[in-house]
This record gives C-alpha cells, structure tokens and sequence, in this order.
C-alpha cells in the first residue's frame, strides 16, 4: 500500500480498467464518473466513490479519461480546475486534438497545475492487467512527478515524447491506423462474402496469415462473431477521433484521402443508431444491411465508388443552411465575445443580448450541439475551439470571414435560382466597379479587410516554405489587404523587402494593423489599382485570392502586367483555390459559385489554365503545389 492518491474520472471500458489496476498495485484510489453503476466493482474492491468530479479533484494526482473535448471542457475546466491545487499533477489520457492539448496544458498551468499527455495503447484487459503502452508528453520535471502511477500502468516501460500536443499527435495517428484498417477489413469480408466465401472461414484464414496483425485479430474475432458489445472501441469514439485527424491535417493543408473515406464509413455507423457498438460493426453496414450497390457500368467514374447515402444525408445536406445562420447569427449578436471571460446562465445571456425567452435556450443548446458552446455548471461556456477562433483580436480569428459572409454571401444565396438562370450576380456588393462603394465606406471595407486577413493568414507561413525565399530580396503582394500574408512572410524570412499594394483607401487599416502586430515599418504599403496603374517591381510578385475575383479576360491582363513587373529571373506566385481538373472539392466549387453570386465575372479555375496564363505571359519553370488547406499555389519564373 502506498500513501499515494489518485482520482480516476471517467471510468469506461479503459478508464475503469485503469482505476482497478491502480487498486491492485497498492494506490488510494477514489473515484468519479456520472453513472454511479460503474463504480459499484471498483467500490467492492476498495475504491472510494464521490458525487462530483470537484470532489475528486483533491488527490495528489488526478487521472482524466473522458472521450472528448467536450467532456474535457465541462468537466475539467468547468468543474475541477478551481478545486486542484498547486502543483497538483494531471494525467489526462483523453482524446484531443494537438491544439486543444497545448491549450489545456497552458490553462492549468495559469493555476499551477501541472499536466502529463498520456497516449495510452491497449484494450480494457490490458488497461487491468498494467499491460497499457504509454507514451508522454510534456515538461520532464512533471512527467516525473507522475511516473509511479504511470509505471504501473504500464509495467513495459515509457516513451517520452516532448512538448505539449505530441502524444495527442501520436494517439490520433493510432488510430487513424485502426480506423482505416478496421475498414480494409470490413471490406475485404464485404468482398469475400460477395464472391461466396463465409465470413467465419475468411476471418479465420487471415488471423492465420502473414496478414494477421494483435489489432486485426481483435478486429476479426468481433466480426467472426458478429458480437459488437461490449465495446473494445466504440463506433462513436472512432468516429470522433478520424474526424480530428482530419481537421487537424486540413488546418496544416495536408490530404488524408483513406482517413476521410473511413470516417465517411463511421458517419454512416453513427447515422444508423451503432455508435455505441465495437468499431467492428462498420463491416455490417457494409456487408449486412442490404446497402451492396448494384454493379456499376464501365467508365462510371468516380461517382460509382461512393457509398450508398441514407435518407438523413439528404436532409442534413438540404437543411445545412440552418446551422450555418445559428453560427452567423451568434457571430452578429457577439456571443462568444461575451462568453470571453467565462460562462453565463441563460438567463444572464438573454438579458445581455435582448433575446427573447421563446428562442434563446434552444439557440444556445443547438451551439452546443454543435460543439460551439459547452454546458458548464448550470450555464454555458465557449468550447475550446470557439474560444480560439471565433473571439475577435485573437490572433487565429475567422469571424472575419463569417461576418461578411453573413452581411454579403447569406442573403445572395437566397437568390441562387436566379444567378443561374441569368448569370448575374446578385449581391448588393456586385456593383459594375464592385470596390468603389465598399472603399468608400470605412465600415464596410473593415468587414472586408476583416475576411481577407482571415483568408490570407493562415496562408503566410505555408508560402514561407513552399518557395525559395533564400534567392530572392524583394516581394510586392498585389491586393495585399492590410498586410497579414506578407507579415507572417516577413517574420520567416526577415531579409525581404516587402510590399502591399492596394487602394489608398486601404492605407490607414494597414498602418493600424502593422502596428497592432508590432511590424510597423517592416511592411510598407504602396497605394494603387492594380488596373490603372503600374504594379511595383520586386523580386517576386504575388497574386493571392485576386484572380478568381475577374472574368478571364482580366486575369490574362494582370498576369501581364505582374510579368512586366518582374526583373529577369524573377517570379511570379499565383494562389486561389483552385478547381482540381479530375476531382473538384465541393468546399472550392461553393467558393466558385460564390463568385458567380458576388462579381461581374469572378469564377475559379484549373492549374491547368493559370499555367498556360502564364506560360503566354512569358513565363517558364512552371509549377503548381498544393498551399494550406483549399488553395493551390502556381509559380513561374521570367527568363533571364
């Protein structure tokens, strides 16, 4: 027996496990979880049950096993974070995102605590058997502090990983790997079963095989038996993790193309009521529920390859504007702003934004259906991912974007049949010169600049390492806004001269946001319409989110005089989203269609045609690479 304590909070098939092998190496264990049932096994044993997780919050170390952010969210920073104290160690074992790691780890550490990542491999038996693999990350002096109750956990050893965000990293990575390999299987039988095969003699014959693998066999035998419960890994819980896999590799614009197919799988789970079950039911969906599509023609293409939809897709797809004005509309109001500095009940929320009582509890329990708000202590709270991205003056804020999106693109789509019926734009914005109303109201070109910075943004740092900045000494960004690409270039390569060039009126919001980002004087902007006047010469001249905003023949036009501005050797940068020849993304052809409701003749376009604008404009050694999450970057250099 040592004198050690330890809380485990959240005691599902891992955390429960964990808790009983705690109690079996000699710790003090209490425990929490918000079906009291599922402690009765571990009270029998020894364990001390409470009523709150604020109560569990008083051990010297506190084991965290809850699925989500979420959970996370409510739980630990609505309930427990006061009640730890300092120097309190936290080993959260949760599911999150890398993102929402690092700011986990430096919220507790405003109060002292200290938090240890734990990326743990293994099932239930494992988890109470001390058999777990355990990899962490965060500050050594912590995961020191933790290392008894992780040793026992997993008696082969620790890996350490590094900073904050790594093991979480790792986890997602895992199981990605699972998610995409349970589907090749579920597959594999769906393919087998077709051609006559029995499932029992398939499954049996691969975990004989040189194919058989510790997670396959566990997969198998699952399927094998056609028994989904008890859960080794719940439907719902893989679902979760393949899709912040993908969030996480769109933010850093890198494709997974198999990981979105199985999530596409698990959403149809999910959508069938199963998401309870072991991640291995996803072969039923796919084998035994009558969904096989009819054989397709030859040359169907693409299309043929898609799963087949259920009812609830349809209705979701055609009813997807609501959530989105729910969204915009909380923008408007500033919700999230007001929930900046901590949760309010619903009451104070509809006194302080002038709702009326018949719609208020719903709109702010549909935010948190939507995981933009979390219900904290009676109240509600801004989720982890609104607080980072939805809160204006925080450096990595789309509401920009969302907020013109709500003034000029909601209200245009009302009138899509006509767009296409005419071809006319129709937007209040999409007068015959489009810039010269907005650039005369200060307002309205604020809320414009305020989405070009959330579009351009993010983009700086990708086109720091996507060209060889090293060659060259000067960079102009043509309808450079108030300077945040170039910015976040400069602050990567500090040699360049850089320059915006936009219209004069734009002038004095980006001396105000150079300052504001404490790069005033690193940037200088030269005023000027791309148009009518000469473009700057420099090094390298970008056209960024500009093109797609003009009929072809403009962009030619441009392209023309972009070249001119070049000196020999120079290079010309080129990035919108662009459409894929074979595939097009639905998110870049709304984009598209976007244009057709906003501009006289703005629409996107291939690679292909920006290579051969260039390519008659002069230019030669051209490329084209994929830059951050939607767009594609083509370049060329000017002959010496």
């Amino acid at each position: 027996m040592t004198d050690r304590s330890v809380s485990v909070v959240g005691l599902g098939s891992i955390g429960g496990g964990m808790a009983q092998r705690l109690l079996d190496a000699g710790f003090r264990v209490t425990v929490y979880n918000r079906t009291p049932a599922k402690a009765a096994e571990l009270v029998a044993a020894g364990a001390r049950r409470v009523e709150s997780a604020a109560e569990a919050a008083g051990s010297d170390t506190v084991l965290l096993s809850l699925s989500d952010e979420e959970a996370v969210e409510s739980v630990l920073f609505g309930q427990m974070v006061d009640q730890l104290s300092p120097g309190a160690v936290l080993i959260d074992t949760s599911t999150v995102s890398p993102g929402y790691a690092r700011d986990a780890a430096s919220r507790l550490g405003r109060h002292g605590v200290r938090r240890v990542e734990a990326c743990l491999i293994g099932n239930p038996e494992m988890a109470r058997a001390g058999e777990l693999r355990v990899f962490v990350a965060g500050e050594p002096a912590d995961i020191a502090a933790a290392r008894d109750v992780l040793d026992a956990l997993g008696r082969h050893g620790i890996l350490e990983l590094g900073p904050p965000g790594r093991a979480s990293a790792l986890k997602l990575a895992f199981n990605l790997l699972l998610g995409v390999q349970t589907v090749a299987l579920s597959e594999a039988v769906s393919f087998a079963e077709a051609g006559g095969l029995d499932r029992d003699l398939l499954l049996t014959a691969i975990m004989k095989s040189g194919w058989r693998s510790p997670m396959l066999n566990f997969r198998a035998e699952f399927m094998r038996t056609r028994r989904y419960e008890p859960a080794g890994f719940r439907a719902a819980l893989m679902a979760k993790d393949l899709q912040l896999a993908l969030q996480e590799a769109g933010a850093g614009g890198l494709d997974l193309p198999l990981t979105g197919r199985a999530a596409q799988r698990y959403a149809q789970v999910i959508a069938a009521g199963r998401g309870d079950k072991d991640a291995a039911v996803v072969v039923e969906r796919l084998a035994g529920d009558g969904h096989r599509k009819a054989p397709s023609p030859a040359g169907a293409g693409p299309a043929a390859e898609q799963p087949a939809p259920t009812p609830y897709e349809y209705l979701r797809l055609g009813t997807a504007f609501c959530g989105s004005k729910i969204l915009l509309t909380a923008l408007e109001l500033g919700l999230f702003r007001l929930l900046a500095d901590g949760p309010l009940s619903e009451p104070q929320v509809r006194e302080r934004l002038g709702l009326h009582p018949r719609g208020s509890r719903d709109f702010l329990d549909a935010l948190a259906a939507f995981g933009l708000l979390v219900r904290s202590g009676g109240g509600y709270a801004n989720s982890t991912g609104a607080h980072r991205y939805l809160i204006a003056g925080r450096p990595e804020y789309v509401g920009g974007f969302l907020e013109r999106a709500n003034q000029m693109l909601y209200p245009a789509w009302g009138r899509f049949t006509e767009a296409l019926r005419t071809g006319e734009p129709q937007s209040e914005f999409s007068d015959a010169e489009p810039y010269d109303r907005m650039s005369k109201d200060p307002e309205q070109l604020r809320s414009f600049l305020g989405m070009m910075d959330t579009m351009n943004g993010p983009l700086g740092p990708e086109l720091a390492r996507a060209l060889p900045w090293a060659e060259y000494e000067s960079v102009v960004d043509v309808g450079g806004a108030r300077g945040n690409l170039l910015a976040a270039l400069t602050r990567a390569h500090p040699h360049l001269k850089a320059t915006v060039f936009d219209l004069p009126e734009v002038a004095p919001f980006f001396d105000e946001h150079m300052a504001a980002l404490g790069q005033a004087g690193q940037v200088r902007f030269q005023p000027g319409n791309f148009f009518t006047d000469p473009l700057p010469g420099a090094d390298v001249v970008v056209l960024g989110h500009v093109l797609h905003d003009w009929a072809p023949r403009e962009r030619i036009r441009l392209v023309e005089k972009a070249y001119h501005a070049l000196p020999p050797g120079g290079l010309l940068a080129v990035y919108d989203p662009m459409l894929d020849e074979l595939r097009p993304s639905a998110m870049n052809l709304v984009i598209s269609l976007d244009m057709l409701l906003t501009t006289r003749g703005g629409a996107e376009y291939t690679p292909a045609e920006c290579r051969d604008w260039l390519s008659a404009a002069g230019c030669t050694d051209l490329t084209a690479v994929r830059l951050g999450f939607a767009d594609t970057l083509v370049s060329g250099r000017k002959p010496r």
